[in-house]
């Protein structure tokens, strides 16, 4: 199916992701999985039946060989929103989740709104008194 192991992670955390309860996380994933296998089907290479297609683009994104240096900090606080955040803001951590494996680092647009998501968070919490 997905050669490469990295590719192979990602569409398994992807099809786990698309039983959410959140219908926005689910179709996220389920619309990032498409793309990493369109056209070929996606049931079909799911089932093992069809290997995807390689993607030819003519401008393929550039993707580092490195992370950023609070690559780990940054997905630590995409899990705790993903597992504790708001409904609301799901669908869109799950795109930085994507994103933050795909190339390693966040745009600072990006970092700005996931600290921002993720400071709210913590207020939340401390005034409810669990943190």
């Amino acid at each position: 199916m997905l050669q490469n192991p990295k590719d192979r992670t990602r569409f398994e955390k992807l099809i786990r992701m698309m039983d959410s309860d959140n219908d926005g996380e689910a179709l996220t994933a389920l619309r990032a999985a498409q793309r990493m296998v369109h056209p070929a089907r996606l049931f079909d290479v799911m089932a093992g039946k069809q290997e995807p297609p390689k993607q030819e683009s003519s401008k393929p994104r550039q993707k580092p060989n490195t992370r950023c240096a609070d690559y780990h900090d940054l997905q630590g606080m995409i899990d705790e929103l993903l597992n504790f955040g708001e409904e609301r803001s799901r669908p869109f951590i799950s795109d930085l989740d994507v994103w933050l494996v795909d190339y390693g680092d966040l745009t600072e647009k990006q970092r700005a709104a996931l600290f921002r998501i993720y400071d709210a968070m913590t207020r939340k919490a401390e005034r409810a008194g669990w943190a």
